[in-house]
This record gives C-alpha cells, sequence and structure tokens, in this order.
C-alpha cells in the first residue's frame, strides 16, 4: 500500500505529510520527498503523525535526509505525537539527534 505523501512549500521550509505505512516497501518514497524538498530549500519538517507504522527503514531515510540537511546548512524537523512513531524515534535514540515537535507550527519557528 502507497503511503500518504503531501508535500507544501511554506515561507521558509517545506512540510511534508507523512500518512500510513513506511517499510522497507514505501520508504523509498518518503526518501524521494525528502530528498526534492531539501534540493529546494535546506528547511523541512517531517509530519509524521498519521504514520501508522514505521520500521528500520523509514528510520533510516530520516537519519540520512537529517544528516544531508545539517551537512547543507539547514535542518531537519521531526512532527510526532505520542504513538507508535515517537516510540520507535525513542527506542532507536533518533527523537536526540532530530529535533522532535508535537505540532507543525511549533516545528516551523
Amino acid at each position: 500500500m502507497d503511503p500518504h505523501i503531501v508535500t507544501d512549500e511554506g515561507v521558509d521550509c517545506s512540510v511534508i505529510e507523512v500518512g500510513g505505512e513506511i517499510d522497507v516497501y514505501t520508504a523509498p518514497q518518503m526518501r524521494d520527498a525528502i530528498s526534492d524538498a531539501l534540493q529546494a530549500r535546506p528547511r523541512v519538517v517531517v509530519d509524521t503523525t498519521r504514520v501508522t507504522f514505521m520500521d528500520s527503514t523509514g528510520i533510516n531515510v530520516l537519519f540520512n535526509a537529517h544528516k544531508q540537511a545539517t551537512e547543507n546548512g539547514g535542518w531537519l524537523r521531526l512532527v510526532a505525537r505520542e504513538g507508535t512513531v515517537l516510540k520507535v524515534l525513542r527506542l532507536c535514540g533518533l527523537d536526540t539527534k532530530i529535533p522532535v515537535f508535537s505540532s507543525v507550527d511549533d516545528a516551523q519557528r
């Protein structure tokens, strides 16, 4: 099943809304959306509040995107609420590497 991915070009950053399951089959679509956004501007917010499942492939995409953004003078910020994705981020320690916010508005500030 394809994930729900929508990119919105904001004033100071791009916001990518991701939904559904992010796994070995769907993570490349998320990777491509984030990569395209980072090429357009170095600041990206990835909203994962509608993601129902994320495996290590999705975590790897987020980590590599964060690395790419910071190497180019930008940033990657995540939006995640209590639930599956935030638990996975905490379990992997990614929440200590990539800033995690509870809303898109907070992440954009």
